[in-house]
């Protein structure tokens, strides 16, 4: 994504579910399963930091959530900016409405931050499909771009800055 592709496809998805998430594979990286495996509790509100220790994976028809990540490299504390911060919050507040909204049959018992309506994990697969379909109706965007291109732009934004990609980990 170019930085002008990446300003669009958020300003485009600001009010879609996803828009969270889509925010956090831009900005810090994460791979689908980490984003995915998320949790409430890995995230300090207060130091601004977000723990990836976990990967949400598919295992034959299964939903898994492993708690380690792909590599042991990739178990890092993350800093988060304060724009995320807020995104964050208020994403925590639309859950919140919908556990309320769904009563008794909510069932997010893992503290997932992304989730479908009713608590249950998002199946990785379907959650890279909505992101292709969405880049197919952007105009601006070209087809070939992909989930995983978030973490290559990412590391391109990185390297622009003058980061090297081993600072951030």
């Amino acid at each position: 994504f170019t930085p002008e592709a990446q300003r669009k496809f958020l300003a485009a998805t600001r009010t879609r579910r996803f828009y969270a998430a889509y925010v956090l594979l831009f900005f810090l990286g994460l791979r689908r399963s980490e984003l995915l495996a998320l949790t409430w509790d890995a995230i300090d509100l207060r130091k601004n930091t977000i723990s990836i220790k976990r990967a949400l994976v598919m295992e034959g028809k299964n939903i898994v959530l492993r708690n380690r990540t792909k590599t042991r490299a990739s178990v890092r504390i993350l800093p988060i900016p304060q724009e995320i911060k807020f995104i964050l919050q208020e994403h925590k507040q639309k859950q919140k409405k919908e556990a309320q909204m769904f009563g008794n049959g909510y069932r997010n018992e893992f503290g997932l931050l992304f989730t479908s309506k009713d608590g249950s994990p998002y199946n990785p697969n379907y959650f890279s499909r909505n992101f292709k379909n969405l880049i197919k109706r952007m105009p601006f965007l070209s087809d070939d771009l992909h989930l995983h291109s978030t973490r290559h732009t990412w590391a391109t934004n990185m390297l622009q800055c003058g980061i090297t990609i081993s600072d951030t980990q």
